[in-house]
């Protein structure tokens, strides 16, 4: 496994092609974190250490990735963001600060990671049906997903209201 992280690290590197730790676990992320020689990514994720989603990333991994110049984006959705179904802003700043005190500011920005199966965007209908094949297809775990509907950050619920974020 070692040798094709490697080469698939080193072959994304020479194209300038980023390396994205997000839908990874924690070893193959500090292997391949290891093995880059250009800025490492988590494009859309949320801290550990303030909600203990197995989706969510550890201090060390923050850390890391930071080391590289790379950076973490702050993800919005529901369940990697606390245990209310209907997370406030707060629980999204919690997670947006914690980072900037592991990583430093210029290694934290935003990875909202909207899509078309959250809430308002689709009805209970389509999201039930959208949810049922991401399991199906294993994209998604029960474990890991909560059921829908998905509503993000009071504050920022759709894109359309993202620029109320520096509000």
């Amino acid at each position: 496994f070692r040798r094709v992280l490697f080469r698939s690290v080193r072959r994304l590197n020479e194209r300038h092609i980023i390396v994205d730790g997000s839908h990874t676990g924690h070893r193959s992320t500090m292997e391949a974190i290891e093995l880059s020689t250009r800025p490492f990514v988590f494009s859309h994720a949320n801290a550990h250490a303030v909600h203990a989603s197995r989706r969510n990333i550890r201090d060390d991994q923050i850390r890391a990735c930071a080391q590289t110049g790379g950076l973490v984006g702050v993800n919005g959705f529901p369940g990697f963001l606390g245990e209310s179904a209907r997370p406030a802003i707060d629980d999204f700043l919690r997670h947006l600060d914690h980072m900037v005190a592991v990583a430093g500011i210029d290694h934290v920005g935003l990875g909202i990671d909207y899509y078309e199966g959250m809430h308002p965007v689709a009805d209970a209908g389509e999201a039930g049906k959208f949810f049922a094949q991401q399991l199906a297809v294993r994209r998604w775990s029960a474990d890991n997903y909560p059921p829908p509907p998905h509503h993000y950050p009071d504050a920022i619920p759709t894109p359309r209201e993202l620029p109320a974020l520096t509000a």
